[in-house]
């Protein structure tokens, strides 16, 4: 110890006699305050610490005189000594048996920075203080060009003015009532004569052994003020997306800890036309997709169509980047041109290189044409005539060419469904004219009871229902086959830009769609938050009735899910919790899935926007929102479906893990493990015009008007639990009146999906949103599973090698709901309704082929406003709810009493009819009527079984709604 303390002085001897001047050394004059000085030591011994600069033997050497320069420029004694004498008065002055002392500069440093010692409390060991991370909104020409900037950031700092002691005087006295230990003895009486020692922490000094006397002025005995630090932020070309900068020992300050380090992520920054453009430049209005640029160009019909046109783009950097098109090329809407070289500078993870300045990646231009709104009579007959010509010329046949059918298939389904409606129809009439037949040969039958009457009005609703299903077959019929949508090639002379393997073209995502992406409000007490489709899957089992698949296929993945399929189609496949539900395991709570806090501004503030727009809670106070929406680890599954003629369908995916379903008077049901989540947004000529939000089975529509939002995005929120989504916050009755049954909607963290995104292309050669539609309200019904033939899903450019066997996946993303035997289910008594049901099937049968925003047979109204109902509207709609289910129960107990009374079970027989197989089963052997074999064959085409009534007295045949009663010579009346 001795020896290293004599060479550690022999050493600042050697730089006291042949060392610069110290205050050129810290870069400082010689009127600096002690607080310069402090800074300028702060800041030249962490650029040049060893263990940043490993292996450079200058940088330790200029380490060790900077903090020779900081120990005699810090002492008011020996900086008058130095600015008196200089380097040689030091030097005798310290042969002379100076009181200075001479410290490792490794010491120095670590006291500078803390971590015990140096006026602190008492030393407990070095220790590091945590990290402080900050996220920096940076414009995309900045990324491009580089730049070195300032940005402002308060965090704590030692107090100056006492050196992290707490006292003025800098002096810290024992504490009298420890006497420096920290800790206390206390004696208590348990007994008379029995006593307890405790030793405790010291009340008078906190247990650090020290007291301040006298409180610094400036810190208030705290030892650490909070103050706003300038920093210079080097962004470097073509940094990525969420680069990390690391600025060492400049995180929180504390005389306890040394301080850990501050983290700047770099965060794209939305375009400011007037403070990010100052070069005027088209660049500004650029896309990113990380090494490439995106850029839309528009041209006019006799630009697109006739060609010979030049067009300049000025770069993010001021070069001018040159697009034509010689006379005669067309340009056909949606095309797309890559240019080589305009990229962006291609980073390199080790700094700067050479790389930099020779390698960009590709600008992507993709064109859109306007089309005039009319053309007049001259220009039109030109036109016409100049079309039929190159049209006879190469032959070009439109009806065939386009890829539509020349008349309607037999075989289509539409048109079996028409051909249905139709048979029943006449059916109905059919039952009606028996009806009143049979009373007219019997006008005193029981039939006239009041039950009756009301039940012989079914067949006639029947008939008025299913007339409207004829028409509405008939409009869908006549849609689907000659409404068409016809899908624009991305051609450009050769093969399409982005081909996936398998001949698929791969489209990027239309800007307005990410533009007018909705921003969600997640329930400020949600517990189940979103998770990742990749991290559900490690956690489940395929099983099939519970027992579990092969083990080759025990571990699927995103890119091989749908290979489940094999196993009969998916019909019977569910993903099994490996762990119990009742425990509520993290990767079904997804905590670490919450959304991440929006960036900080350059100067150090977080990004202001107005509160929501649109109408909301009457008398609901709007708040400034401080806040934009932030990112969760867990990807949002964007889906973009084409329907032609300008309109596009954007789907957004959400997924849970767990569902967690809601209660009735204390008692929970509906609960499953994954929970599919979606709202749709629809674009005409990338306009948005109405959005839908899903609720339970069903869900609402709004037009793009009456929805809240933040700046130009919608705002939806989602329930808590159910994640089912809504307009508004606060209680949400559905199904029930009262609000028995409801969900809870809240200004919880705010979640941008568009942040973090898997975006598909959807593509659909006919219409299967029926099946949707069932899939959707009866997820136990999975019948139609394997009928459904889905369409094509294919990844956009800003994803080219995302997955897509999940989607094709036709099994349950959860459990089956486990039976009732098992001690995890609760079933209530008569309802029949259970704590845990089956999993949710995925995006594939949300109906993705529909024809409009709503859902084709779901309760969905487009609403022009999200104002709730007024009171007075609220309270009759829950009375009468009320009324209209009790009236219902007495009409039912009415009818079924009547006709209980009416009929003689005990002299009649039963004859089963199975509908739709013609097959009859006379349960008792009787004389078989004429009547009664025209009314069995009438009905053997029927889709359900029905029941025979027959007796063995009287001769009548009796329609008593799906009740067929014949009476036999003889036999007692009928009801």
């Amino acid at each position: 110890m001795w020896v290293r303390a004599a060479l550690l002085f022999v050493c600042f001897l050697q730089l006291v006699a042949c060392a610069e001047d110290f205050y050129k050394l810290l870069g400082i004059d010689k009127q600096a305050s002690k607080s310069d000085i402090k800074r300028a030591y702060r800041s030249l011994s962490k650029k040049f610490h060893p263990d940043k600069n490993p292996g450079d033997e200058t940088a330790k050497q200029k380490f060790v005189e900077i903090a020779a320069a900081y120990e005699a420029l810090s002492d008011t004694e020996t900086r008058q000594i130095y600015d008196k004498y200089g380097h040689e008065g030091l030097q005798q002055h310290a042969q002379g048996g100076g009181h200075q002392q001479h410290h490792d500069p490794f010491d120095l440093f670590s006291r500078f920075f803390g971590g015990g010692g140096g006026g602190g409390f008492g030393g407990h060991g070095e220790r590091r203080g945590p990290d402080m991370e900050v996220r920096i909104a940076v414009p995309l020409r900045d990324f491009y060009n580089g730049k070195k900037t300032e940005f402002h950031l308060e965090k704590q700092q030692i107090c100056d003015e006492c050196d992290g002691t707490g006292a003025s005087d800098k002096q810290l006295d024992v504490c009298g009532e420890c006497h420096g230990h920290g800790v206390v003895i206390r004696k208590h009486m348990l007994a008379p004569g029995i006593f307890q020692q405790m030793q405790v922490r010291c009340d008078h000094c906190g247990g650090q052994g020290k007291i301040i006397k006298h409180k610094c002025t400036v810190c208030d005995g705290s030892r650490v003020v909070r103050k706003v630090n300038e920093f210079t932020l080097d962004i470097e070309k073509g940094a990525p997306v969420g680069h990390r900068i690391r600025y060492e020992n400049d995180a929180d300050e504390s005389p306890d800890w040394v301080a850990g380090d501050l983290i700047v992520t770099l965060h794209e920054k939305e375009p400011d036309l007037d403070v990010d453009n100052e070069l005027k430049v088209d660049g500004t209005f650029f896309r990113r997709r990380g090494d490439d640029l995106y850029w839309k160009e528009t041209l006019g019909l006799r630009e697109a169509w006739m060609g010979g046109w030049t067009r300049n783009v000025t770069h993010l950097d001021g070069h001018v980047v040159q697009l034509s098109r010689p006379r005669g090329k067309v340009v056909q809407s949606g095309t797309v041109e890559t240019v080589k070289d305009e990229g962006m500078p291609i980073w390199d993870e080790d700094g700067d290189s050479v790389y930099h300045k020779t390698k960009f990646g590709k600008l992507f231009i993709e064109y859109t044409v306007v089309l005039p709104d009319q053309m007049e009579k001259g220009m039109e007959k030109d036109f016409w005539a100049l079309w039929e010509k190159w049209r006879m010329k190469k032959g070009v046949d439109l009806g065939k060419d386009s890829g539509r059918p020349v008349k309607p298939a037999v075989k289509d389904e539409l048109f079996l469904d028409l051909l249905d409606h139709v048979y029943i129809m006449f059916s109905g009439m059919r039952d009606v004219f028996v009806v009143f037949w049979l009373r007219s040969r019997e006008p005193r039958s029981p039939i006239r009871s009041t039950a009756a009457r009301a039940y012989m009005l079914y067949p006639t609703l029947r008939i008025l229902a299913l007339s409207a299903g004829v028409i509405a077959s008939a409009q869908a019929l006549e849609q689907d086959h000659f409404d068409t949508p016809i899908h624009p090639e991305w051609l450009d002379g050769h093969m399409p830009t982005g081909t996936a393997g398998d001949g698929k073209i791969q489209k990027d995502i239309p800007s307005y769609v990410l533009e007018y992406a909705p921003l969600v409000h997640l329930a400020e007490d949600e517990i189940h938050w979103p998770s990742v489709m990749d991290e559900h899957l490690v956690h489940t089992k395929p099983y099939v009735d519970f027992k579990p698949v092969p083990k080759d296929e025990q571990h699927p993945t995103l890119w091989d899910l749908g290979d489940l399929n094999k196993h009969d189609g998916g019909l019977h496949i569910y993903l099994q919790s490996r762990d119990d539900v009742m425990t509520s395991p993290a990767w079904m709570l997804s905590a670490h899935n919450m959304p991440v806090p929006p960036p900080a501004t350059p100067e150090g503030n977080e990004t202001d926007s107005a509160a929501p727009k649109g109408e909301g809670k009457r008398g609901e106070k709007r708040k400034k929102i401080s806040k934009i929406g932030g990112r969760s680890p867990a990807p949002v599954v964007l889906t973009v479906v084409d329907k032609g003629d300008g309109v596009i369908l954007a789907f957004w995916f959400y997924f849970y893990s767990y569902n967690l379903g809601n209660s009735v008077f204390g008692v929970g049901f509906g609960d499953h493990v994954g929970d599919w989540e979606h709202s749709v947004m629809k674009f005409r000529n990338g306009v948005p015009e109405t959005m839908f939000l899903s609720q339970h089975t069903g869900g609402r529509a709004y037009t793009f008007g009456a929805m809240e939002k933040y700046g130009k995005r919608p705002v939806i929120y989602s329930a808590k639990g159910s994640h089912a989504l809504y307009a508004t916050p606060g209680i949400q009755a559905y199904i029930l009146p009262f609000a028995i049954l409801h969900d809870t909607t809240s200004h919880g963290p705010l979640w941008d999906p568009a942040l973090n995104v898997m975006s598909y292309h959807y593509t659909s050669p006919e219409d299967h949103s029926d099946v949707g539609d069932k899939m959707v309200s009866e997820p136990s019904t999975s019948a139609s599973v394997t009928d459904f033939t889905p369409g094509i899903l294919t990844p956009s450019l800003q994803n080219p090698n995302a997955p897509t066997s999940w989607f094709y996946y036709a099994g349950y993303w959860g459990d089956k709901g486990y039976p009732s035997n098992d001690p995890r289910q609760y079933q209530a008594p008569i309802v029949g309704e259970r704590k845990f049901v089956d999993g949710p099937f995925g995006p594939r049968f949300k109906s993705i082929g529909r024809h409009d925003v709503c859902l084709k047979k779901g309760p969905c109204e487009v609403s022009t406003t999200i104002a709730p109902r007024l009171w007075l509207l609220n309270w009759l709609y829950n009375w009468a709810w009320v009324c209209g289910g009790f009236l219902v129960l007495v009409v039912v107990g009415i009818a079924g009493y009547t006709v209980g009374r009416h009929v003689k079970w005990g002299h009649t027989m039963l004859v089963r009819i199975r509908r739709g197989r013609g097959e009859k089963k006379v349960l008792e052997d009787v004389e078989r009527s004429p009547l009664l074999s025209e009314a069995t064959s009438e009905a053997e085409d029927e889709a359900e079984p029905s029941v025979v009534a027959l007796d063995v007295e009287g001769g009548r045949a009796v329609t008593y709604g799906t009740i067929n009663a014949t009476v036999v010579e003889g036999a007692d009346r009928v009801g």
